[in-house]
Order: C-alpha cells, then sequence, then structure tokens
C-alpha cells in the first residue's frame, strides 16, 4: 500500500463537520440531537477506506468531539488514508452524579449506546439499496474504535461488554431502562461489528468481559494516574464509584484468552499520558503505534 495507513502519505484532510446521526433522550430526560466529524484524506482516489471512530474524554460528565487531541488523532489518522470520525456522545450535565454510582454506570451504558448508533450511521451512508453512495468512501467490513480516558472506556465496553456477560444484576437494569443493548441512538438495521481497539488510558467494569476471539486491544496508561487506575481500583480515587481494571489487569486477561494486544506504560501520573508538556510528541508516537497494530487486520 505504499506505506498506507501506517505513515501520513496525504498532505491534508477534508473535514466534514456537524453531521447529525441520531438522538436519545440525555440524563436530564431531555431529548438530544447527536452529531459527528467526518475528516477523509485529501485528494485520495480509493472509493472505500477502513474507518476509526473516536471518543474524547472528560470522565463523562465534559468534552466534546473538537477537544484538541481528538481532532489531532483525527488528522493524523485521515493523512494516513483512513477516513476518521469525532462522535458526540451523551454525558452527564451535573458533576455531583461522579457521587453516584449508579449514574455513572448509566452514563457509560449511554455512551456505548451512542457509539453504537453512530457506527450504525456510517454503515447506513454507504447502504446503496437505499440509495445512499457512499460520499464519505468507507469500507463498511473495515471499522475500528478508539479513544481517551471515558472515551476508551466507551470503545472497550462496545468492544468486550455483551449480552452474554455476566453481569450484576442492577446493570442489567439499567440497559433495559436505557432501551436495551443496541440503545436507539442512529439508525437500526446495521452492524456495529469493529475489528480493533485503542485506549489511551482507558479501563473495563470486569476483565471477564474480554473473552477468546474478541478484537485486539493496543493500551497506553500512567503508572501513577489518579483518574483511571492502571490497575484495579476506583476511578478519580472516589470510593463510592465501582472499581474499574485498567489497561495491565485488561493486558493480563488478554493474554490469558488469546487476544492479540500491546501495553505501553508511561512513568508518570499523566492523565491521559501525553497531558504533559510533551502533548503532541506523545501522540505521534501513540498514533504511529496503533497505525502500526491496526494494520494486521486491515485488509
Amino acid at each position: 500500500c505504499s506505506n498506507r495507513y501506517i505513515t501520513e502519505v496525504f498532505d491534508s484532510v477534508v473535514i466534514t463537520a456537524d453531521i447529525q446521526y441520531g438522538n436519545n433522550i440525555n440524563s436530564d430526560g431531555e431529548d438530544q440531537d447527536l452529531f459527528l466529524d467526518i475528516y477523509e484524506p485529501y485528494g485520495d482516489p480509493l472509493a472505500e477506506r477502513p474507518v476509526v471512530v473516536l471518543a474524547y474524554g472528560g470522565a463523562f460528565i465534559t468534552g466534546w468531539r473538537t477537544m484538541e487531541d481528538i481532532v489531532y488523532l483525527c488528522e493524523s489518522f485521515a493523512k494516513r488514508g483512513f477516513v476518521a470520525v469525532s462522535i458526540d456522545y451523551r454525558i452527564e450535565s451535573n458533576a455531583a452524579q461522579l457521587l453516584v454510582t449508579d449514574a455513572m454506570v448509566k452514563a457509560v451504558m449511554r455512551a456505548v449506546q451512542d457509539g453504537r448508533g453512530a457506527i450504525r450511521f456510517m454503515r447506513q451512508t454507504a447502504d446503496e439499496s437505499i440509495g445512499n453512495e457512499n460520499v464519505y468512501g468507507i469500507d463498511t467490513e473495515q471499522f475500528f474504535m478508539g479513544g481517551s480516558s471515558a472515551g476508551a472506556l466507551l470503545a472497550m465496553h462496545h468492544a468486550y461488554m455483551n449480552e452474554d456477560d455476566d453481569l450484576p444484576e442492577a446493570w442489567l437494569g439499567y440497559i433495559d431502562e436505557l432501551g436495551g443493548w443496541a440503545g436507539t441512538s442512529g439508525p437500526e438495521g446495521y452492524s456495529t461489528d469493529i475489528k480493533g481497539v485503542f485506549s489511551l488510558a482507558g479501563a473495563l467494569g470486569f476483565t471477564h468481559f474480554l473473552n477468546e476471539g474478541d478484537v485486539p486491544i493496543i493500551s497506553f496508561h500512567s503508572t501513577d494516574d489518579n483518574t483511571v487506575p492502571i490497575l484495579c481500583d476506583h476511578p478519580l480515587q472516589l470510593p463510592n464509584l465501582p472499581i474499574v481494571c485498567g489497561s495491565i489487569p485488561v493486558a493480563e486477561r488478554a493474554d490469558s484468552v488469546g487476544v492479540r494486544n500491546e501495553l505501553y506504560i508511561y512513568e508518570s501520573d499523566a492523565h491521559p499520558p501525553y497531558a504533559t508538556g510533551d502533548f503532541y510528541p506523545i501522540l505521534d508516537t501513540m498514533t504511529q503505534r496503533i497505525a502500526n497494530f491496526f494494520m494486521e487486520d486491515i485488509t
């Protein structure tokens, strides 16, 4: 592929912003429209390209799809030949909800539903059977997903948590309350399958969500991250929140069930690891490693 997908083979990108992919009821009980931005390599002759869906961080109480790190990642992936998609997802409007266990579990569930809705929407844009012309040039068989902090939790739970898992009874009730596993964000009737995940300081509620045959994952985490723990602990060091398991136990679980994975550990307390004076150099290295990792699954 002449280093396509590995290095930045395009000089610039085309951004199509503010595309509504769906709507849903937010934590305030109000109808919320959901949007995404699409980044494409400028001047690309290919008609179909792999897609990387990205979700921002912000502890499920803040954040937006045009945050600096997400935009930078989207542009870098697009310059490599991917179609990169930065998505909205529903967040809590009240920071005090960080102190309420069920509210934060529901926040993760809503975010996962929105991620699935965005993927379904992107596949719908390429559905010729309903008259669409694949204007964004996507390969509907090749989706990848990732994010930073809360966005990484979104991507990881999308990839690994499903109805066959052993879940707390309360969680099952939350999923039913919010509209089921698929959710109603975005169109119905399209696959939400992905081929790989990247996590920038993410975690899983339970490592047993990850099982043999699941998609590969590449993770990046700081040793002394006090926001999302690299081991199993309470996020934000708030004991009322449910314990989550960060990148080390996730990697150990992946190894034990034979799921391809890579883990890069940073000796710092930065959350995520690039939240330092070396913001761009660290992001550049991460993007390169993610591109190399995903390349093994691009067909």
